[in-house]
């Protein structure tokens, strides 16, 4: 019977695991060579991020001298900056669609030096913290999307080394870890830090990474552009996503509720629907009526991507799932069947010594999703 489930996931398309997987991203796509773009330097948002730990330093250092009298704590705080080779990376979220963005990451090691309590003198101690840049065009897939800058602060993280004196330990793991975290968010949040910032250079589709030779990645840029999308010559520009009906598949070997409701959220790329289902007891088919999605179709060198997400109504635990297909594959058209996996808590029985195990964690086929993918008017020739 496995064995008989197993291909029919292969057969459908669908793909079965015990984590949803993450899907690649969708774009945006490289600017085209022909394309006029905007071109931000990164030179100048370097210097920023490295005048800012320079100068989240010296205030740190100035509330370390002026709290000395009532922790009579004294110390000097230092940094060293290494600027890693910015590349273009994607997010990995595995219930949304992905996207590029350009990244910059800043290691940054701070020296705690000069280290005296009750002006008995201690070792140096290090703090690590990773300050990243990233450049984004956002919402890229409209016909409005727009450059942005985004700077997120780690946390600080403290070498393993450790005092005799727990308030010492206390003062460098909390007080000035916690500190020199503040007044970096403080300074950087005009940046966009723990936030987004729009960038100029008006609307964009497309963005690239442009290397440089100078020492410190300061010659390299950024590049947004907007492309007009070309409209595909052929008889259907337009991919259909139709969700037919949800089962919930009967679970033989664990506890199972006996009704449930839930919420499905499925996305065709960039494009979701949300619909509620209420009340699904194992083995229950419910139809899904008027549970459309319609979207351009992919270009040749795209790609469609299915996300299916099932939230349980009590307690929230959301279960994920994803399909894609590309040209090869004519974009998926024809019937499907969409399987999400679900977590459930196992219980062993009693050993012969009157143990009980431990519960672990066990993952089952739980929702049974038939949908249709066409192309309007094509039936199943599709794209060809």
């Amino acid at each position: 019977m496995k064995k008989l489930f197993s291909l029919l996931l292969v057969a459908t398309g669908s793909f079965l695991s015990t984590n949803a997987q993450v899907t690649p991203p969708l774009g945006p796509p490289p600017i085209p060579q022909h394309a006029t773009a905007v071109e931000l330097g990164l030179g100048l948002f370097i210097d920023a991020i490295k005048n800012n730990i320079q100068t989240t330093v010296l205030r740190v250092n100035h509330s370390i001298d002026s709290m000395s009298s009532s922790t009579n704590v004294k110390a000097r705080l230092s940094h060293s900056i290494q600027v890693q080779t910015p590349f273009m990376a994607y997010t990995t979220s595995s219930q949304r669609p992905n996207h590029k963005y350009g990244k910059i990451v800043f290691k940054v090691t701070y020296t705690i030096s000069g280290i005296s309590y009750h002006s008995i003198p201690y070792f140096d101690r290090r703090l690590f913290q990773d300050v990243t840049i990233g450049f984004s065009c956002n919402q890229w897939y409209t016909d409005n999307g727009t450059p942005m800058l985004g700077v997120a602060v780690e946390k600080p993280m403290l070498d393993e080394a450790s005092f005799g004196e727990q308030a010492l330990n206390f003062f460098i793991g909390n007080t000035l870890t916690n500190l020199v975290d503040r007044k970096l968010r403080e300074i950087v949040s005009g940046i966009g830090g723990g936030g987004s910032t729009a960038l100029p250079g008006g609307k964009c589709n497309c963005m690239s990474l442009a290397a440089g030779s100078a020492p410190g990645f300061t010659d390299w840029s950024i590049r947004f552009a907007y492309v007009p999308p070309k409209r595909i010559e052929t008889f259907s520009n337009n991919v259909t996503v139709s969700l037919k009906s949800i089962k919930r598949l009967t679970i033989i070997d664990l506890p199972d509720p006996v009704e449930e409701s839930i919420n499905l959220e499925f996305y065709a790329n960039h494009k979701s629907i949300v619909i509620p289902v209420n009340r699904i007891k194992a083995g229950d088919e419910q139809q899904l009526n008027n549970a459309v999605i319609t979207m351009a179709r992919p270009g040749d060198n795209d790609m469609l991507v299915l996300i299916g997400n099932v939230t349980v109504t009590a307690g929230g635990e959301t279960f994920s799932n994803s399909m894609l297909f590309k040209k090869d594959r004519n974009f998926g058209i024809g019937t499907h069947k969409f399987i999400v996996v679900r977590s459930f808590i196992k219980t062993p029985l009693p050993g012969p010594d009157g143990r009980k195990p431990k519960p672990y964690v066990v993952y089952r086929p739980h929702y049974e999703i038939t949908l249709h993918v066409s192309g309007d008017g094509m039936g199943m020739g599709g794209f060809n």
